[in-house]
């Protein structure tokens, strides 16, 4: 049993006394009075204590209060920041997702154009190992037929003129060389 319900009976049996001396006459009205004085007084001490419990109650029920308000609002803060973080790391995931598909974009057009160019250097070196067999053909034709191609002999003739200038330069050097002394 709480402590105000045990004085709520206290009070209770004192008011009963209170009323049953009333009831009861004395010879003397003074006692009489001084006993409803002492009844009163001690009715209005307890009242004075229990209006201090109350008000000690009180300041702890608001002291509970104040303390679950300020935990609330921090829990409010705290949520409100986790929801701002929450958006950021939202917009960062986006961006780089972003960036992750456009790099993704951008490495299958260089794939593309990779592919071209192996396939360019695939007809370039066909190309360039036709042009070889048959220049070597030619070459080998103009050598047993002894007529050749046109260009054939041309470069043949090139090849030859070549020869002999480098072979006439080099004479001429020799001999300056032994006449100047």
């Amino acid at each position: 049993m709480s402590k105000s319900g045990h004085n709520d009976e206290a009070l209770t049996r004192q008011m009963t006394l209170v009323e049953r001396q009333k009831n009861v006459k004395s010879s003397d009205p003074l006692k009489d009075a001084q006993r409803t004085f002492r009844m009163i007084d001690v009715r209005d001490k307890n009242t004075k204590q229990r209006k201090v419990r109350l008000e000690y109650e009180i300041n702890n029920l608001q002291q509970e209060l104040d303390d679950v308000n300020d935990q609330l609002a921090g829990m409010e803060e705290s949520s409100e920041k986790c929801k701002l973080d929450a958006h950021a790391r939202r917009e960062q995931m986006e961006s780089l997702t972003k960036c992750i598909s456009d790099s993704a974009d951008h490495q299958y057009q260089l794939c593309k154009q990779i592919s071209g160019v192996k396939n360019a250097q695939g007809q370039i070196a066909a190309k360039l190992s036709r042009f070889e067999a048959s220049s070597i053909l030619e070459v080998e034709r103009g050598y047993k037929v002894g007529t050749g191609s046109t260009w054939t002999n041309s470069m043949l003739q090139e090849e030859k003129g070549r020869r002999r200038r480098t072979d006439n330069s080099s004479s001429s050097t020799k001999k300056k060389e032994t006449a100047a002394p």
